[in-house]
């Protein structure tokens, strides 16, 4: 399925654009129409500053990683097409001693959307 959406991109310093992208989903994981984004203290640092603290802007990045909206699709029998989420912003490793010990909020290797923590 091909989705035509627009996405805040920030290229650095001062450098922030609205642009078209196209998503693919191919039916792993969730697709979510996203109805509400908030704009939080690191992506006015993004715009104003190209970067949160050692964190720097390295390549075109998407803003944005508080946001609520409604499935659009999914592989998980815990989600209905058409119910209200809320995202959760971080990506745990999967694979650190608290990951593997079912306490992932604790992952020494969290990765988040809209945040150029780690590069790429």
């Amino acid at each position: 399925m091909k989705i035509q959406t627009q996405s805040c991109m920030v290229n650095g310093k001062r450098d922030v654009a609205v642009i078209a992208q196209e998503v693919n989903y191919q039916g792993q994981g969730t697709l979510v129409k996203i109805r509400r984004g908030g704009i939080c203290g690191s992506d006015l640092h993004y715009f104003q500053e190209g970067k949160v603290g050692n964190f720097q802007v390295r390549q075109p990045m998407v803003l944005g990683h508080e946001a609520i909206g409604e499935v659009v699709a999914s592989d998980s029998p815990q989600l209905a097409i058409g119910q209200k989420v809320a995202l959760n912003p971080s990506k745990p490793c999967g694979q650190c001693k608290y990951c593997l010990a079912q306490q992932s909020n604790q992952c020494v290797d969290m990765r988040f959307f809209g945040s150029a923590m780690y590069f790429p």
